[in-house]
Order: C-alpha cells, then structure tokens, then sequence
C-alpha cells in the first residue's frame, strides 16, 4: 500500500490489512473458477489448451482484481473501527 493517501493525506502505514483479502479473494475467486471449469467442461467438452487459455487470465485478473477491492475494505473496516493492535491497559 501507499505510505499516504493522495487525496487527504492519511497516515496509512499505522493500518495492517494483514493477508486476509490474499487467502479471502483467491479461494473466492478461485471457486468460480473451478465452478465455471467444470460447466464448461460439461456442457462443451473443448480441448485442455482451450480450457487453459481461457481460465488461467481470467483467474489472475480476477484475483487482482478482487485483491484490490478487497483490502480497501478492510482498511475501511480497520479506519471505521478504530482498530488497533491490542494493548494491555493497566
């Protein structure tokens, strides 16, 4: 992520987004994939040259895609929040 945002200035690197939108998107993403896969496959039986060229860009265009969708809304989620690391108070 950007240290700072463009457009108000906030302090982003106070946030951490972690690795929850990599594993959410990807196995997200990654069932549709397989869905669509097997009803192609069913339905029109193409060859597996034909399968590959077709599902493996739309996957990773799709995990980009919804990588980036998906941290802003866990910054959002964090900002709105007001979540922070845990601290014990005394």
């Amino acid at each position: 992520m950007a240290p700072a945002c463009s457009n108000c200035g906030l302090d982003l690197t106070t946030f951490n987004v972690g690795d929850g939108a990599t594993v959410f998107g990807t196995m997200f993403v990654g069932g549709i994939i397989v869905i669509g896969g097997i009803v192609m496959q069913v339905v029109y039986d193409p060859p597996l040259w034909l399968q590959l060229s077709i599902w493996l860009p739309v996957a990773s265009l799709g995990v980009v895609a919804f990588l980036r969708i998906a941290n802003a809304a866990l910054l959002f989620a964090e900002y709105f929040n007001a979540a922070r690391e845990g601290r014990i108070q005394p």
